[in-house]
């Protein structure tokens, strides 16, 4: 028997890239507008350093 310890978020599998950007504010003025838009329901921007932008992820 083997037990697994651990959750993952209720979210995790069902994001898609919604977007990349230079900016850190402008990943999360567009994440905000879709929410507010009710493009989905809430989103993360994540710096991705070996290129350098934000991923918007929602």
């Amino acid at each position: 028997m083997t037990l697994s310890i651990g959750t993952a978020p209720a979210h995790a599998g069902t994001e898609t890239l919604q977007g990349i950007y230079q900016q850190y504010n402008d990943c999360e003025r567009v994440g905000g507008y879709g929410d507010d838009q009710g493009w989905w329901s809430g989103y993360r921007c994540e710096f991705k350093s070996q290129y350098y932008y934000y991923f918007l992820y929602a």
